[in-house]
């Protein structure tokens, strides 16, 4: 056996397996991502207690972790699904790609595994952070009400469709993508709270945010069926 660590076999998940990586860099970028925020956490900690005048609280500790991994997730997650096709398309090598026994949708998938991946360090450091912010007398399901619940839902929908509308882009766009995407999540967000304000008398902020969360699935679903189509038009591509 040659000297060295083996990158395991690609087995059923061979898409996945190529884009880790080959594109994404494999577990070597992970753990330098993981060190990588682990250490600036660490100096920003160490930077706080020398200019302040005592060391910092477990809370302000695990806030700082948490942010950091958040950021850090979020912002490799956003430049994943800005490029998760970007080769494929560039290249033209989707409709080569599509030859394998696999539907489309298994194979976009596939992709995406890969990009869930690559975005577990921060979400391993954000996790870290929250465990420390939070106490476990706090962790009650009494103190979990609805509007927590329903705030969490809406983050959420904003999330999906925001990658979504990325990832759709990035099937047109040579680049972009992200930016306009981005910008277009801002106006859109502007808007709704706009409208939220217009008509605040006629609901509750939580019927509104009800039916924001809607209707951000909805467009969800529609922008799901359309980059399902968009790959199959590039899979007939010669």
């Amino acid at each position: 056996a040659s000297a060295g660590v083996q990158k395991p076999r690609p087995g059923s998940f061979a898409v996945t397996w190529r884009e880790f990586y080959f594109q994404c860099g494999g577990t070597k970028r992970l753990w330098l991502s993981f060190f990588f925020i682990l250490g600036l956490g660490t100096l920003f900690i160490l930077v706080g207690t020398s200019t302040g005048n005592a060391f910092p609280t477990k809370e302000d500790v695990g806030g700082i972790f948490l942010t950091l991994g958040l950021l850090s997730a979020g912002v490799r997650w956003a430049l994943e699904m800005a490029t998760v096709f970007k080769h494929e398309r560039q290249n033209q090598t989707w409709s080569s790609l599509a030859l394998l026994p696999k539907s489309i949708g298994r194979l976009a998938y596939e992709k995406v595994l890969a990009s869930m991946i690559c975005v577990l360090p921060g979400f391993l450091i954000a996790a870290f952070g929250l465990i420390l912010v939070l106490d476990a007398n706090d962790i009650r399901a009494s103190s979990i009400d609805d509007d927590v619940v329903l705030g969490i839902f809406y983050v959420l929908s904003w999330f999906v469709f925001g990658s979504l509308l990325i990832a759709y882009l990035s099937l047109y766009l040579k680049w972009g993508a992200l930016p306009i995407g981005l910008v277009g999540c801002f106006i859109l967000q502007f808007f709704a709270f706009l409208i939220s304000i217009l008509i605040g008398g006629a609901g509750s902020m939580e019927e509104i945010l009800g039916l924001w969360s809607f209707g951000l699935l909805v467009a969800c679903c529609f922008l799901h069926g359309l980059i399902g189509r968009r790959l199959q038009s590039l899979a007939a591509e010669d």
